[in-house]
């Protein structure tokens, strides 16, 4: 239950799935692909979509989408500002294993 898959397909072909996992009343943006077909129809956006009104009737209170880089990344940033989601700069939470 706390690991959530979206798929959109064409004609029983995949073209897009977007992965989420629920950690206590918040949603995070895991892993998403989207292909040609998928980026064509605007797939990934109706995920999401579809992915919030299924967490929001779970009751959740909040998406992490994650980290928006422009730099390495830009469609993936174009498509999480695009969401009208609130942009904030948190750094990562690191823990260094010093016997690796």
């Amino acid at each position: 239950d706390n690991a959530l898959v979206f798929v959109a397909s064409d004609k029983r072909e995949p073209v897009a799935a977007m992965l989420f996992l629920v950690h206590g009343h918040v949603a995070t943006y895991y892993l998403g692909w989207s292909g040609e077909a998928g980026r064509r129809s605007g797939a990934h956006h109706a995920l999401l979509v579809r992915a919030c009104d299924h967490l929001a009737r779970r009751g959740l209170a909040r998406l992490d989408l994650g980290q928006v880089d422009t730099v390495n990344a830009p469609g993936l940033a174009r498509f999480k500002i695009g969401t009208g989601a609130q942009v904030r700069g948190l750094g990562g939470s690191w823990l260094r294993v010093p016997w690796l």
